[in-house]
């Protein structure tokens, strides 16, 4: 039954899709991801800098004297190497951590923090011969490509082609898809939270509640889904079968608990394990961007002026959003480049904006998704790659496409900034400098 709703929900999907536009799609999935891999495999050799050697956490993540050379592994570091270990040697959690009868945590990066879709994907290329970076890639990219393709039919049939179109380039092109042709979990994520909104907003339960059980064994935010899904049924004032489906989406996160039950003995283990990634306060994020500034040593009067232009395009961007969102990313494209840290601020302000600016052109389902995705980023505190997590929430593009559609002048330039971060954060990346 699941399979039979699945292959209708396929050949509808296709349907919405003409030559031209999967052609369109196709191209911006391949150029974006050409730039990527000319970031990697290309520049990032090519740049002349100091071995790079850092250790964090004992034995969790150590490199020494690296360079980066041409290879797959330059897509493989910061949490792919989790998944390298998840696939070649299992789970790891240390359970019996007490003092005084109470459980503490000593801090270790532990891998059962990651959810179990990913690897088993990765797992079972590797089955038929694939090595770990090769497997990686494919299911990432191969998931991005699905995800672009749905995603422009589903605009496509309700706002239109141009809004279809500037919304696929949005999501393709922005900074943080790098992500999305990594050993990481985006595009999957991407895929199956889409993939669950279109079903359930075309009534079709069972194949949502599969695609969304799936994606609460991808990521901890698919259990956004839930919540989501059960407002927009009563919104919608959907039959009984709707409430169910979004119920049942929980079996992914369950299935998972239960396994860590099994293994660990601590159905929890993937929630205790995350206090082995240390997160920054509010405050101190903005602390690190003062000395940020401060360290670039310039004269006092510059700094008042480069806060004069900030709230200048902060005016600009609420009284005129597409031009000043083009001029805001032309003047903050040094400042992107200089430190991620910057869209660690710059990402919440833009998704909140977004979110709020647009709430009466947002279709239902999307605006009350993104609004609890929101709402889940910022109470369970992932502020070290908040601007990553944010990437994801699928509505965001939708806006800027609305956006961008109504001033393509704006568009152009924005795209255009778009690819030269890809291409720069690609490049970094590959020196396993930190992104996300």
């Amino acid at each position: 039954m699941v399979a039979k709703k699945l292959k209708l929900y396929l050949s509808s999907t296709q349907s919405l899709l003409k030559l031209d536009e999967f052609l369109f799609v196709f191209c911006m999935w391949l150029l974006s991801r050409l730039i990527i891999t000319i970031g990697m495999q290309l520049i990032a050799p090519a740049v002349n800098l100091p071995p790079i050697s850092f250790d964090l956490l004992g034995d969790t993540q150590q490199v020494k004297n690296f360079v980066p050379h041409l290879g797959w592994e330059l897509f493989t570091h910061w949490d792919g190497e989790h998944y390298r270990n998840i696939v070649t040697k299992g789970y790891n959690y240390t359970s019996d951590l007490f003092y005084g009868g109470y459980r503490y945590s000593d801090n270790r990066q532990y891998n059962i923090a990651f959810f179990p879709l990913y690897p088993l994907l990765v797992k079972l290329l590797m089955l038929i011969g694939l090595p770990f970076d090769i497997a990686g890639i494919l299911i990432s990219n191969v998931c991005f490509l699905g995800t672009l393709l749905i995603f422009y039919a589903w605009i496509n049939r309700m706002y239109g082609r141009s809004i279809a179109r500037w919304t696929t380039a949005v999501m393709a092109w922005f900074p943080l898809s790098l992500f999305c042709s990594l050993t990481y979990t985006e595009s999957c994520f991407l895929l199956l939270t889409i993939a669950t909104l279109f079903c359930f907003e075309n009534r079709q339960y069972i194949a949502a509640s599969f695609l969304g059980m799936l994606a609460t064994s991808t990521r901890p935010p698919g259990l956004v889904l839930i919540p989501a899904l059960l407002l927009f049924a009563w919104v919608e004032r959907r039959p009984l079968i709707a409430y169910l489906s979004a119920i049942v989406m929980a079996g992914g996160l369950i299935a998972f608990s239960v396994f860590c039950w099994y293994k660990f003995d601590q159905p929890f283990a993937f929630v205790l394990a995350q206090s082995g990634w240390q997160q920054p306060s509010w405050f101190d994020i903005l602390k690190d961007i003062v000395n940020l500034v401060l360290d670039l040593k310039l004269p006092m009067y510059l700094h008042v002026v480069m806060v004069i232009i900030i709230v200048t395009n902060l005016i600009l961007l609420f009284l005129r959003p597409a031009w000043g969102s083009s001029m805001a990313g032309i003047i903050l494209l040094p400042v992107l480049a200089y430190h991620i840290i910057f869209l660690q601020i710059l990402m919440p302000m833009m998704a909140i904006w977004l979110m709020w600016y647009f709430r009466q052109k947002l279709s239902p389902i999307l605006l009350i998704y993104g609004c609890f995705f929101l709402v889940f980023l910022f109470l369970t505190g992932t502020k070290m790659s908040i601007h990553r997590h944010l990437y994801t929430i699928a509505p965001m593009s939708v806006a800027l496409g609305i956006l961008f559609s109504a001033h393509p002048r704006a568009g152009y330039i924005s795209i255009s900034l778009f690819g030269f971060l890809l291409l720069f954060y690609s490049v970094r990346f590959a020196w396993w400098d930190w992104i996300g």
